[in-house]
């Protein structure tokens, strides 16, 4: 390559960062157009209860394990030492968390694709990774998911290298292996796809150790520290959390196979899977494609195992996807017709349908984005934020919500109101609703009899100790969750903690599909 190609070859690797700059600036005005995200809204809640000496159970029943706590605790100790809002804040983080990570991908990207003719399989990735990363999310910004893709993704490119036997630089390694621990322990069921990825390279290099490296041990340590810090500092979510959760929580998620598959981000991920095996002929880069299938492979079985496939869910496994259709996209458009590997035929119908299936990413990025949009202009929600902020100073509150986080987050920050309570919402009740409707006039096993008791005297207690003001339900999303003649104070006042502590609220108003009690 001449003087003049190179430069001309280093100087677009620069342009395609410039461009990532631009495009995180675009994403942080597409977002403030929205509300925060409920979920992330309501996980900062709980991360400053945990700054504060918070613990699991006492100040919170969160079914996330704290990995995620910490990792959006940069955002509320920024808050303390700025005079920016906690969601702007929060969107700089996630939007500056992710591209130090495209940065990390494309300086590994330049090792894997360090050939002039492979230029366009860097540009074409860094690209995709800025979408993947700033934009697919839409209005899960800063979801778990979306911080495992963040965190994974080095971790991914870094396993190329390695399967090509090419070296990295320790710290660079380090790094690499501190985001990889941190992605992939934010969920177990987030290891599927590293635990893939180092078998690949036990059996591909037949050797049992062939997985030790700088990043995979930095990784394991970095899961160790994590794991041993819940037993020491938080040991609630082991002793409680863990077998609300496994009685309640995944029996509520459960959705059946059909609801499943009729996904269009599910289908697309299952055809970018499928197409490796049945179509996709190796080349040069067929460790790049390898270790990307079985992070997919990983990432499917995610949400398959616990049979959700609600969008966030399968985001990391869409992201991947796109990621992989990308790259057979570049090799068809790339690979020699003459030599006999794929007719011209092969190559119009991989592209054609590649650029059809294409077209999901971006609807639902923008259908996710206008529904964030809207959701902010809900003339209910804007006029149950204007009642809150009508009232007294001191205000408090609790919303029953067996389905989202969405009534209370983050509506406690646009009315700077205290939240009343440990429930992000009831994430147990349409699991115990299931037991039971199935249950027929059966009475529930013992141990389920304990956990509601003991959850339902949680609720009474946060009643009585945090003296909730205001308390909300959403009839709408009650009515399509737990059925028309559900009623949550019936429900509850079956139990006499309850009872005693619902006679200190009485009815204040409705407000489209809201429903407001107050304390006497």
């Amino acid at each position: 390559m001449s003087d003049a190609a190179e430069m001309h070859y280093r100087n677009s690797k620069k342009m395609c960062m410039s461009i990532v700059c631009l495009l995180g600036l675009l994403a942080y005005f597409i977002q403030s157009l929205g509300l925060l995200n409920s979920d992330a809204a309501s996980l900062l809640y709980d991360t400053k209860l945990l700054l504060a000496g918070g613990h699991y159970v006492k100040d919170f029943f969160e079914t996330n394990p704290p990995l995620i706590l910490y990792i959006y605790s940069p955002v509320i100790l920024l808050e303390k030492l700025t005079l920016f809002n906690l969601a702007s804040l929060f969107r700089i983080y996630v939007i500056f968390s992710a591209i130090i990570s495209i940065a990390c991908c494309a300086t590994l990207l330049n090792w894997v694709c360090a050939k002039k003719e492979e230029h366009l399989i860097f540009e074409v990735f860094v690209y995709m990774l800025a979408f993947i990363l700033l934009f697919l999310p839409a209005n899960e910004f800063g979801q778990r998911e979306h911080f495992l893709m963040i965190f994974m993704l080095p971790y991914l490119f870094s396993a190329v290298l390695a399967a090509k036997s090419k070296k990295i630089p320790f710290f660079f390694a380090c790094l690499i292996g501190l985001m990889g621990g941190f992605g992939f322990g934010l969920k177990p069921y987030f290891l599927g796809s590293v635990i893939l990825i180092e078998l690949y390279f036990i059996f591909s290099k037949r050797q049992l150790f062939a997985w030790v490296r700088v990043e995979s041990v930095a990784c394991i340590l970095v899961l160790i520290v994590y794991l041993a810090s819940i037993f020491i500092f938080q040991p609630n979510y082991i002793n409680t959390m863990l077998p609300l959760i496994s009685h309640l929580y995944f029996v509520s998620i459960k959705e059946s196979w059909p609801t499943i598959f009729y996904r269009p981000s599910v289908i697309f991920c299952f055809l970018v899977w499928a197409y490796y095996f049945f179509i996709f002929h190796k080349n040069s880069q067929s460790e790049l494609v390898t270790i990307l299938m079985l992070a997919l492979t990983g990432m499917i079985i995610a949400f398959i195992v616990p049979r959700s496939a609600w969008y966030y869910h399968v985001l990391p496994a869409f992201g991947l996807a796109c990621l992989l259709a990308s790259f057979y996209i570049c090799h068809a458009l790339t690979v020699p017709l003459n030599e006999g590997m794929l007719s011209k035929i092969d190559v119009f119908v991989i592209i054609a349908a590649s650029f059809f299936v294409f077209s999901i990413p971006l609807e639902y990025a923008f259908l996710n984005t206008e529904k964030a949009i809207l959701e902010k202009n809900n003339s209910d929600f804007r006029l149950l934020t204007a009642y809150i902020n009508s009232l007294p100073v001191f205000r408090s509150l609790y919303c029953f919500s067996s389905n989202t986080t969405r009534d209370c987050f983050p509506l406690i920050y646009q009315t700077h109101s205290e939240f009343a309570s440990r429930f992000p919402l009831f994430w147990w009740l349409r699991g115990l609703i299931k037991i039971e409707n199935n249950g027929g006039a059966k009475p529930l096993p013992l141990f389920l009899a304990q956990d509601k008791k003991y959850l339902i005297d949680a609720i009474a207690d946060d009643l009585t100790q945090h003296h909730a003001k205001i308390v909300i339900i959403n009839n709408l999303l009650t009515t399509w969750e737990l059925g028309s003649n559900f009623n949550f104070i019936s429900y509850f006042s079956t139990n006499k903690k309850f009872r005693t502590a619902w006679r200190s609220y009485h009815y204040l108003a409705s407000i489209g599909i809201y429903t407001l009690y107050v304390r006497s």
